[in-house]
């Protein structure tokens, strides 16, 4: 899997200098395929570096499409038989700012309107604190499509991210955000035909005055109260921490009996200071510079606390 756009355009390349953008994508383009064709399963062609170059109001959508289009045909011309993929990181604030139709989806519209020579898209989507999914795009069927093609695919409705703690902090300081926060979730898991929720609470700040640790367990609660209430079998699960501030942050010792899954988070364990694994399934041996931290010491730690071990998940990162 290869990223064209990484690291690509210079922060001192004019904005509005296509030329120079497009002159710089051919060139790595073209070094892409003499190193790795036939090399490649996919190769990511293009990505959000667009939406800093073009992305500021309604009027650059159709330019905006005509740059996705052209990239995608380059890609196909050095690299005939290799995956193409379209992919995207778009924030809430883009999505609010379009009202709710998200701008991604009308990019691919318009692209493969024209004929784009897309092969796969990717959605990555941060939707949170009761922010309404998109209308009229994928969200309206794209999981019943999904659920029709293969009916034992189980599609989950992850909800937080890196990063979202103080984010969540305001949307429950009060009773009536938290009431709220659940609500949507759960409304949103129903309406889109989604199978159950993930919380990845990226995490409840132990100093707030809401005692984020207690609201944490309550929203499992709540969340599995409602799911069980339907008479359909709904999945809770939650991406929490590799290590002992888990059961810090959170009351996991004893609020796991709402979840069917955990997910640990057994990536991003590396030294920042040395080169390291960051995704190690054991601790390494002979290494000064090894973090300690791996898969197999993270599920040691749950069990110590009476996780069940037929909940336990690891995060095996391939990036």
């Amino acid at each position: 899997h290869c990223l064209v756009y990484d690291k690509l355009i210079p922060n001192w390349l004019p904005k509005n200098d296509e030329n120079k953008m497009k002159a710089l994508y051919e060139k790595r383009i073209s070094e892409i395929a003499d190193r790795y064709k036939g090399k490649m399963y996919e190769i990511e062609a293009i990505n959000e570096v667009l939406q800093e170059h073009y992305w500021k109001d309604d009027s650059v959508i159709s330019t905006m499409h005509d740059v996705v289009e052209w990239a995608f045909n380059l890609c196909r011309k050095y690299l005939p038989n290799e995956t193409l993929v379209l992919n995207d990181g778009f924030s809430l604030k883009e999505i609010a700012k379009y009202h709710y139709r998200h701008p991604y989806i009308m990019l691919i519209d318009l692209a493969l309107t024209k004929g784009a020579c897309i092969d796969k898209i990717g959605i990555q989507d941060h939707i949170f604190c009761g922010t309404t999914l998109p209308s009229g795009s994928y969200a309206d069927n794209k999981e019943i499509e999904m659920h029709a093609q293969d009916p034992h695919l189980k599609i989950i409705l992850s909800i937080g991210g890196g990063g979202c703690g103080k984010v969540m902090s305001a949307a429950v300081a009060t009773d009536e955000g938290f009431n709220s926060v659940v609500d949507s979730m759960f409304n949103a898991m129903l309406k889109y035909n989604f199978d159950g929720i993930d919380l990845d609470w990226e995490f409840p700040n132990v100093k707030s005055p809401r005692n984020e640790r207690q609201l944490h367990t309550e929203m499992y609660r709540i969340l599995r109260e409602k799911m069980d209430a339907t008479g359909k079998k709904y999945y809770l699960t939650s991406a929490l921490p590799d290590s002992e501030w888990t059961f810090s942050i959170t009351e996991l010792d004893k609020s796991h009996i709402y979840l069917d899954y955990i997910n640990i988070m057994t990536y991003d364990m590396s030294n920042v200071k040395f080169t390291s694994h960051h995704s190690s399934p054991y601790p390494a041996k002979g290494n000064s510079n090894d973090t300690g931290r791996s898969a197999y010491e993270a599920v040691k730690i749950f069990e110590k606390h009476n996780i069940p071990k037929e909940k336990i998940i690891i995060g095996a990162a391939f990036y």
